[in-house]
């Protein structure tokens, strides 16, 4: 979950490619990456940078699985 956060960071902030994020974060390839993303988040690497956000948000499944916690 730190990695993802780190690359959310990283979209929102940076010029970088998705693919140069992925490598950023520490996966392997952008298609791992971009599902592993989209598990948490709910939107595509892609459609994140996309939309306006609040960074301070916690991802909607993170926040359920803190809920068990």
């Amino acid at each position: 979950m730190v990695r993802l956060g780190r690359t959310a960071n990283l979209l929102a902030r940076s010029n970088m490619t998705v693919s140069e994020v992925a490598k950023r974060g520490g996966f392997s390839d952008q298609f791992h990456f971009s599902r592993a993303f989209k598990k948490v988040y709910g939107v595509s690497p892609t459609d994140f940078r996309k939309r306006p956000r609040n960074f301070d948000a916690i991802p909607p499944k993170l926040e359920r699985l803190m809920t068990y916690i």
